[in-house]
C-alpha cells in the first residue's frame, strides 16, 4: 500500500467521480482507476460501488476513509516538520481568494513572501467564502481569505480588517428611491446575496431593517455579477464600500441608506492543526504583515 494510492482513494471518495478526481490529481482517469483497483486488491476489500451516479463508498470504504485521511495528514505534517528542522521552507501553497486580488493585496503578499521565503510558491484560486471554508478544511487549500467569520472550530481565523458595505441602486433610479425607507426599498427589485453568501448574513443581522427577504429578487453569489446587474438597472444590492464609491463616482450607481452601518470582517483562515506547519505559519504571518 502506497501513499499515492491513499491520496487517490481520498480524492475519489470526496469527489464521487473518477473524472473529477483525475482532474484534481492532475492524472489520467485510467491511472486513477488503476490506483483504486490496486488498493482494493492490497486490502482484499471493495472500497467503492460503481453506480450510474458515480463512485459510492462501500461500508468498508467509508470506515477506512477516515483512517486513510489521518495517514495522509500525518505524512504531510511529517514532511513539514522535517523541512522546518532542516531550516528549509519550500514548496507550493494554494491560497483561496474570495474577492478581487487588488482588494486582498495579493501583489504585496507575493512580493513579501518571495523576499523572505523565496522557496515558497503561491498558487491562487478564485472562489467564494463558502468554497474556501470547505477546501481549507479538506486540505485542498492551505489558507484563504473569507468575509464575516467561520462556523468551524477546527479553523484558525486572523482578523485583518473590517469592510463596510453599502446598499446601492442603479444610477437612473435616483428619483425612484429618493427618501425611501428600507422597508419600502425591499418592495423594489433586488439582486440579493445567495443563501451561503456572507453578505446575506450581514444584512440578516439588521433584522429591524431587513426582517424579510425581498419578494422580487434575483439571487447571486458573485460580486462581479452584482456589479453588472445593478449597473444594468436590474435592481438594488450591496457592495463593498470601496466598490460602491468607485461605481458611484463613475455614475453607475447611487448609494442608499448611507446612515446605516453594515460591516464585515476580512479574515485569513487555515487549519488549526497546521498552525505549526512552517510553510503555513510563514504564509499566515506574511498575510498579517501585509495587512498591518
Amino acid at each position: 500500500m502506497e501513499l499515492y494510492q491513499l491520496r487517490t482513494f481520498a480524492a475519489v471518495a470526496e469527489e464521487g467521480s473518477l473524472t473529477r478526481a483525475a482532474a484534481r490529481l492532475y492524472a489520467s482517469q485510467p491511472a486513477v482507476s488503476a490506483h483504486i483497483k490496486s488498493l482494493e486488491e492490497a486490502l482484499g476489500l471493495a472500497l467503492f460501488n460503481r453506480t450510474p451516479r458515480g463512485m459510492v463508498l462501500t461500508e468498508a470504504g467509508a470506515l477506512l476513509l477516515e483512517r486513510a485521511q489521518r495517514i495522509l495528514v500525518e505524512a504531510e505534517d511529517m514532511v513539514a516538520v522535517a523541512k522546518g528542522l532542516a531550516g528549509e521552507l519550500s514548496g507550493d501553497l494554494r491560497v483561496g481568494l474570495n474577492t478581487d486580488s487588488e482588494f486582498l493585496r495579493v501583489t504585496e503578499l507575493i512580493e513579501l513572501l518571495s523576499e523572505i521565503h523565496p522557496g515558497l510558491k503561491l498558487h491562487f484560486v478564485q472562489t467564494s467564502t463558502e468554497g474556501i471554508l470547505r477546501d481549507v478544511r479538506g486540505r485542498r487549500l492551505d489558507g484563504g481569505f473569507i468575509f464575516y467569520g467561520s462556523p468551524f472550530d477546527d479553523l484558525a481565523t486572523d482578523v485583518l480588517a473590517k469592510s463596510r458595505l453599502n446598499v446601492v441602486a442603479p444610477a437612473h433610479w435616483a428619483e425612484r428611491v429618493e427618501g425611501l425607507s428600507a422597508e419600502e426599498l425591499l418592495k423594489l427589485p433586488w439582486i440579493w446575496p445567495a443563501t451561503h453568501c456572507p453578505f446575506r448574513n450581514i444584512l440578516a443581522e439588521n433584522a429591524e431593517l431587513f426582517a424579510t427577504d425581498p419578494e422580487n429578487r434575483i439571487e447571486v453569489d458573485s460580486e462581479d455579477i452584482i456589479r453588472q446587474l445593478v449597473s444594468a438597472g436590474k435592481g438594488l444590492s450591496v457592495m463593498r464600500e470601496d466598490e460602491a464609491e468607485s461605481a458611484a463616482a463613475a455614475g453607475k450607481v447611487i448609494i442608499c441608506l448611507e446612515d446605516r452601518d453594515f460591516t464585515t470582517n476580512i479574515l485569513f483562515t487555515y487549519l488549526k492543526t497546521r498552525a505549526q506547519d512552517p510553510a503555513v505559519a510563514a504564509l499566515a504571518e506574511a498575510v498579517r504583515r501585509v495587512w498591518q
